[in-house]
């Protein structure tokens, strides 16, 4: 193994679902502590040997410092926190020396900000200079999208610069009421909206970042097979992500929920905060949460994989939604590579694409996806209304 310690930042609605779902990973180290603003329920630590729970700030990083030792143990810091500034922290795990990170989101500029986009994507790909891997965007979009796409772009066996077109779909079908009568989401309502009415969407085309002048996602028909979806152009991280890459011309991401969420999300932002929440725990839930990610290279071929995974079934099963359940998967992936693979100790500042990866780093990739079941398959792609 190459890490003795996890530290685990943000108990939310991931935190929570990776402590349920990600057992065999997080027991793998000697040592787990987690750190969130608020006390964490007994329940959710239950199961689990040497584990010590605090209370307390991500960006306190005398309090971050006081957790990471003894300092020989080596570390893993998973940051699940939104609404912090991940640079600052991994700019102190760098000069600390013994710990690697993940993270699954940009999370803000140092005016507490995330807008302009190509800024907050800037500074967080700011390198730092620490001696264990720091990988962001490491959940399932951005994170395991990258993944997939650049093994669909390799296996179009061509050679040309900026010739692949990658679109990522999602549509998540979640269709339940919360406790209190409000439109139950998958995630973080918070940044949902952010998502969805404050940033501009932002593409990748012809090779250059290329950022909407209105404010917010713009809407865009999708058709998933024999059904027409009304969805929305959605700024993400995994789209810059692959606009990092030689061979991509062009990148965006396709955004759609259940027909009531996004008439809230196409109103005041006033009222999409007050009428939207993730769904308590013993809530029912309905619906699925369907990914594809499509690449056409520059002879039109087209190669497309997708995800579906049902709400219901992985609640009912782990106690989780669908949208917790794939990006726990992705973090889970992530620990395995850096817990058990030579890519774990590899210094350096990564994403999904640019995580360097040779024949058998891909081979191991195959088996973490397959060991985590991560259930990608090759499906018919959905299309928009205007070409790539």
């Amino acid at each position: 193994m190459n890490y003795q310690h996890v530290l685990l930042l943000g108990a939310g609605t991931i935190g929570k679902g990776l402590l349920k779902i990600g057992k065999r990973q997080l027991s793998s180290f000697e040592t787990i502590s987690v750190l969130d603003l608020e006390p964490m329920p007994e329940s959710c630590h239950n199961g689990y040997k040497n584990i010590d729970v605090h209370v307390g700030d991500a960006e306190d990083l005398d309090l971050l410092t006081y957790l990471l030792k003894p300092a020989s143990k080596r570390a893993v810091v998973i940051n699940l926190c939104s609404g912090v500034d991940a640079v600052r922290i991994r700019s102190h795990l760098g000069m600390l020396g013994n710990a690697a990170y993940l993270d699954t989101s940009a999370g803000l500029l140092p005016d507490r900000s995330q807008d302009p986009f190509d800024s907050l994507m800037n500074y967080n790909h700011t390198y730092i200079d620490s001696t264990y891997p720091q990988w962001i965007c490491w959940g399932m979009n951005p994170g395991l999208v990258e993944i997939v796409a650049r093994r669909l772009m390799l296996e179009g066996n061509t050679n040309s610069d900026r010739e692949h077109c990658v679109t990522i779909y999602e549509h998540d079908s979640l269709d339940t009421a919360t406790k209190s009568g409000k439109l139950g989401v998958g995630w973080s309502p918070r940044e949902l909206i952010e998502e969805f009415m404050i940033t501009s969407n932002i593409e990748i085309k012809n090779g250059e970042f290329v950022q909407d002048e209105r404010r917010g996602s713009q809407p865009i028909e999708v058709c998933w097979g024999d059904e027409i979806i009304n969805s929305r152009m959605v700024a993400h991280e995994d789209i810059w992500n692959l606009g990092l890459l030689p061979e991509v011309r062009s990148a965006r991401f396709t955004y759609a929920l259940s027909p009531g969420v996004m008439e809230v999300l196409s109103g005041p932002v006033a009222v999409a905060r007050e009428r939207l929440e993730v769904p308590e725990e013993d809530v029912p839930l309905i619906g699925k949460d369907r990914i594809a990610v499509q690449v056409l290279n520059g002879s039109e071929e087209e190669k497309c994989l997708i995800w579906e995974t049902d709400h219901a079934a992985v609640w009912t099963q782990h106690g989780v939604n669908a949208v917790q359940y794939q990006v726990c998967k992705g973090i889970q992936a992530a620990l395995e590579l850096l817990q058990y693979s030579e890519l774990g100790l590899l210094g350096g500042t990564y994403c999904a694409s640019t995580l360097p990866l040779n024949q058998g780093d891909w081979q191991m990739m195959e088996k973490v996806f397959s060991l985590n079941g991560i259930d990608w398959r090759y499906r018919d792609a959905p299309s928009l209304e205007t070409p790539c």
